[in-house]
């Protein structure tokens, strides 16, 4: 609208990044909406000249030979898998999200344990709960502090699912440890008591944050002149969409 050549590189074949996943609850309308909004958008945009490539990875020489005098980054990020558990990388562990997407309902068995007792997690153990499944969250931080972390990304939402698990009766250990996942199995420590005790799980959805892809960016980065580079959103510090598309709004008024 402001006069500019703009072309969109989208990774895969379709545009929402980490929104498709976040939208699959029955109870995410006003996200789904908001998925269904972007991508008119998007089409709007092309229809006015903006070029939106799919399943196009962008390459540091890619941006290099178009020569642009600006470039936005908002590449996103990963969610946070530790190397350092035992067993996180076995078939029947996953990322929360992906175990919500239809094609990989059917590998969640009924015994599910998600690790970690944010945003992504307790949305997922609501959904598995409401499929049928016996679910069990597990999150390092007492009660408390997961409540108040829970609140930076929506206080009403916090709230409302804090009285929906009361209610539902879902197991939530807090001040508890992942200190391996087994075949049928996920090893814990109380880290109140010390004490060693082990979960049933046919399924263990992982869900401890998110890590900005920061080598892409920094590969990125030096593609245009440095002061009309912007970075916005989860790849420049994991936030909630809000967040994001306010970063890249006020980023884009500058350009």
């Amino acid at each position: 609208d402001r006069g500019h050549d703009v072309t969109l590189y989208e990774k895969s074949g379709e545009l929402g990044g980490n929104i498709i996943p976040a939208v699959i609850p029955s109870y995410k309308q006003d996200l789904r909406d908001y998925l269904v909004w972007m991508r008119h958008t998007a089409d709007q945009c092309a229809a006015h000249g903006a070029k939106i490539l799919l399943n196009t990875e962008v390459t540091k020489e890619l941006l290099d030979a178009e020569k642009y005098d600006a470039v936005v980054i908002a590449v996103g990020a990963d969610p946070v898998i530790p190397n350092s558990i035992p067993g996180i990388h076995q078939d029947h562990v996953m990322w929360a999200p992906l175990a919500e997407m239809e094609e990989n309902k059917d590998k969640v068995g009924s015994r599910v344990v998600v690790i970690g007792a944010g945003s992504i997690g307790v949305e997922a153990a609501l959904d598995m709960h409401l499929l049928g499944k016996d679910v069990v969250v597990v999150e390092a931080m007492d009660a408390e502090d997961a409540f108040q972390h829970l609140r930076k990304a929506s206080s009403s939402t916090a709230k409302e699912f804090r009285a929906i698990f009361q209610r539902e009766k879902i197991d939530v250990r807090y001040s508890t440890k992942v200190k391996e996942i087994g075949t049928d199995c996920v090893v814990c420590e109380d880290l109140t008591t010390g004490e060693t005790f082990s979960i049933p799980a046919d399924t263990v959805l992982t869900a401890m944050g998110m890590k900005a892809r920061s080598a892409l960016v920094d590969e990125l980065r030096h593609c245009a002149p440095e002061t009309s580079v912007c970075i916005v959103g989860d790849c420049r510090k994991p936030d909630t969409v809000c967040g994001a598309v306010n970063e890249a709004f006020q980023a884009c008024l500058h350009i």
